[in-house]
């Protein structure tokens, strides 16, 4: 049997009765950054942060395992989704913030004040080989090396 204790003083047996005791204080989950790729095909680094605060303990036992990393999750999900159905010039922080808020639901796991901030969002250039003309640069690059490598008996410049 589970029950929730106010402040106070209480009987406990030993062996018999365990308590817990549970800070319910605002926490900030930090999220790890995500490399995504936009629908116009550019890509992006982001990074956020998930302010919440615990409502109700006996839910927030009921339904999660792992709180920050459920919630990390979740929230990934939600900007991934959004940076990977938006074109880059529609990929704005207010908006993705609002993306997120709009459709986290936290209330269902037992927690109050829900918020949500982009910490940083940076785009950058990718550069990709393709298998024949990485082949032919790795024959030019070593030329290029054979010719600037003095030759024994070579006369110098």
């Amino acid at each position: 049997q589970v029950r929730k204790l106010d402040a106070g003083i209480y009987l406990r047996i030993p062996f018999v009765d365990r308590i817990f005791k549970q800070s319910i204080r605002r926490r900030l989950n930090i999220l790890r950054p995500q490399t995504l790729t936009t629908a116009d095909r550019h890509v992006v680094t982001s990074c956020g942060a998930v302010g919440y605060s615990i409502g109700d303990l006996e839910k927030l036992y009921q339904t999660m395992e792992s709180p920050n990393d459920t919630i990390e999750n979740e929230v990934a999900a939600i900007v991934s989704q959004f940076i990977g159905t938006h074109a880059l010039a529609d990929c704005k922080a207010v908006d993705i913030e609002k993306d997120v808020m709009g459709k986290m639901n936290l209330a269902k796991y037992g927690l109050d004040g829900q918020e949500f901030y982009m910490t940083s969002f940076a785009t950058s250039k990718t550069y990709r080989f393709i298998t024949g003309d990485m082949q032919q640069w790795q024959r030019d690059s070593q030329m290029s090396m054979q010719e600037s490598v003095p030759q024994p008996g070579a006369p110098s410049n």
